[in-house]
């Protein structure tokens, strides 16, 4: 009897030990400890991934001035070594003063009071996908003109939380460079992946567009060392056009109420203010041809999404006086955008109907705020400006009118990819320059 009280007990200790490690394994984060640039552990195992830090091409343990701007890149790679998943976190710590590091060309940040520097759950490992090895690049600023010693001090410490397939599944959507993207549109891929409303357009140059009331368009784009939602606007020329998602504002057109967006004070902001807050600017169009022809006349809003596209750059329907281009890198949203950006719905002739029409693009297009909205277009041989309006509508404004919001537009370079993401606003496209 007391054997068999002793087995039970013996039964349900190993039950609740079971339990427990189950428990604490499933939710364990495993960390390895490398040393950085001069330190013999530059590669390290743990589990089930390897970790290695590139201290190749004669990298020292001293940032050394270079032209005035000190910096030294390493290559931080890992490795799964088993059919497993995992988030990871990367952590630098025991850093030394005046360092700034940044991580995948993003904007460098500096040590907190503990001295150290946490890339707080920067992406995951897919065993289960064809590559089972991602790579960071961990660059190290100094801005003081000695340079800074001592890196082989540093700790860098990877943590990963390993995931269960059905908890984290890496999201499929376009992929590669515009050509890429193009290819993959309306393919029976392109659908299970939900890369839909990514269709051609009835121009002459057969452009690409997002359309609908919520696409998978998302991107995210380096701003002011934030992260900033973005959507592609479509593909023109071999390069993506994007906007910020968010409005901006309220701005008026042109302070000085004229309506000619080559001399006007937005563009003189976007381009110079703005620009400057821009953290990715190598991927951006520097030279990139803005058309400021108008589509109508006087007062009369007569738009269809392609005789506004036709007339925004038809040199003879430019404002008197005023040039037909202008180059930038930033501009606004084009009426022509705004009208191809719907869908079709209620058996509307989208290429015949009025733009001017409120029951137009309510509920049927990405683009509308619902608020008053600048767009590029000025009014031919009148000093005004077109606006979409809180109906979806268009309708006239004046340039210096300070009570409308804008967004910036932007076209990226035609070598940048899309390298990951789905588009969603969850799990926005990531871009990068074509590896």
């Amino acid at each position: 009897m007391k054997k068999e009280i002793l087995n039970k007990k013996i039964a349900i200790f190993l039950l609740l030990y079971f339990i427990v490690f189950t428990f604490y394994f499933s939710i364990i984060t495993f960390s390895r400890y490398i040393g950085v640039i001069g330190n013999n552990k530059t590669t390290a195992s743990i589990a089930k991934w390897d970790v290695s830090l590139d201290t190749s091409d004669n990298k020292s343990n001293t940032l050394e001035l270079v032209n005035g701007n000190t910096s030294n890149s390493y290559i931080l790679k890992l490795t799964s070594q088993s059919e497993t998943i995992a988030t990871y976190s990367i952590v630098l710590t025991n850093l030394p003063e005046n360092i700034r590091i940044g991580i995948d060309n993003k904007t460098p940040i500096e040590p907190d009071e503990n001295n150290s520097i946490t890339f707080q759950d920067v992406g995951y490992i897919n065993a289960n996908a064809e590559t089972k090895t991602v790579e960071h690049t961990l660059t190290f600023y100094s801005p003081i003109d000695s340079g800074i010693t001592g890196l082989n001090e540093i700790n860098i410490d990877v943590t990963f939380v390993q995931k269960e397939p059905e908890e984290y599944i890496e999201p499929c959507g376009l992929r590669g460079t515009t050509t890429q993207m193009i290819s993959f549109a309306g393919t029976p891929e392109a659908e299970a992946c939900g890369v839909t409303g990514f269709v051609q357009d009835n121009t002459t140059d057969h452009n690409y567009r997002f359309i609908g009331a919520n696409p998978n368009n998302y991107i995210k784009l380096n701003v002011d060392g934030n992260e900033e939602l973005w959507r592609i606007i479509g593909i023109f020329d071999g390069k993506m056009k994007i906007i910020k998602s968010d409005l901006m504002g309220p701005k008026a057109y042109d302070d000085n109420n004229v309506n000619d967006f080559a001399n006007s004070t937005m563009k003189s902001y976007l381009n110079n203010t703005y620009y400057n807050l821009i953290d990715d600017k190598n991927l951006i169009e520097q030279n990139s041809t803005w058309y400021l022809g108008s589509a109508t006349v006087g007062l009369n809003l007569n738009y269809t999404r392609l005789t506004s596209y036709n007339a925004e750059r038809d040199s003879t329907s430019v404002h008197e006086g005023y040039a037909a281009t202008t180059t930038a890198p930033i501009g606004l949203l084009y009426v022509s955008d705004y009208g191809y950006a719907n869908e079709e719905h209620d058996s509307l002739d989208l290429d015949t109907t009025n733009l001017n029409n409120s029951s137009l693009a309510n509920g049927y297009n990405w683009l509308y705020k619902n608020t008053k909205e600048l767009t590029m277009n000025n009014i031919q041989n009148n000093a005004r400006i077109t606006i979409i309006n809180t109906g979806s509508n268009l309708f006239i404004g004046n340039a210096n009118a300070d009570n409308t919001y804008y967004r910036p537009c932007l076209y990226l370079k035609s070598n940048v990819e899309i390298y990951k993401g789905s588009g969603s606003i969850d799990h926005p496209y990531l871009i990068r320059t074509a590896q």
